[in-house]
């Protein structure tokens, strides 16, 4: 039974390989171990490949949570690199974070920074299970550079977004999805928190309905206080009029 369940879903491109990543505090450290800034997110890799039924499936590959970041050259740096240690014997990923206005859409004071770059490496050779009746190995490099990323914020101010997974496209078969994601790329005074938090669409429209929503059961709770306080009026005439 389970041999044909396998078979059905890769027929029709779904992959059964375990995704469940695991959010991790990446600590951007210079060579002082000074720390420059943080990232805690859970990141997929949502690779496409060809399997044996000759259809276009997603690998979804999630980045172990053990991992840390190979430390920077100096916090004062322009740009801070999140190189993550290498996982699946040899897959490399990297987060390329500026505050370079020349780099950055918009930015005309040099006041803000965003996510620049992502690079990395894949086999699929060496995490075969990701990859369930894949036609034939794949193995490549990406590098993509970004002048309007979605991941941005002014300094020392934090990008959050957690209510909905955050997808950057980086290349026609690599996609990253960001999950829970808190980044600060570039803190001051080795702070061990997050500062202030610059949200995504889906977080604000969650704080736009918790108001909401108060104000609705709120509403409803005095309305059923009301019902049962005229409830009672009534009750007590009828016991009056017949006491009477």
């Amino acid at each position: 039974m389970n041999s044909i369940v396998v078979l059905f879903c890769a027929m029709i491109g779904v992959v059964l390989a375990d995704v469940n990543a695991t959010t991790n505090l990446f600590k951007i450290i210079d060579q002082n171990n000074v720390l420059c800034g943080m990232v805690n997110a859970s990141i997929v890799l949502k690779i496409k490949y060809m399997n044996d039924f000759n259809k276009s499936v997603v690998a979804n590959v999630p980045v172990p949570g053990d991992l840390s970041a190979v430390p920077i050259r100096d916090c004062k740096s322009l740009t801070h690199d999140v190189q993550l240690t290498p996982f699946y014997n040899n897959w490399q990923l990297t987060l390329g974070f500026t505050k370079d206005k020349t780099l950055i859409h918009g930015d005309t004071d040099g006041k803000q920074w965003a996510l620049e770059s992502i690079t990395g490496y894949y086999d699929s050779a060496k995490a075969p299970a990701f990859f369930p009746n894949i036609t034939l190995p794949i193995e490549n490099a990406f590098n993509q550079n970004y002048s309007d990323s979605p991941v941005h914020s002014q300094l020392n101010y934090t990008y959050s977004c957690l209510n909905e997974p955050t997808m950057i496209k980086v290349d026609n078969f690599v996609t990253l999805e960001f999950q829970e994601l808190k980044a600060q790329p570039f803190s001051t005074g080795n702070k061990t928190d997050f500062d202030i938090l610059t949200t995504c669409l889906a977080d604000q429209k969650t704080s736009d309905l918790v108001p909401i929503i108060v104000g609705a059961s709120l509403a409803v709770l005095v309305i059923v206080v009301l019902v049962a306080y005229i409830i009672g009026r009534i009750r007590a005439k009828r016991q009056g009029y017949s006491s009477v």
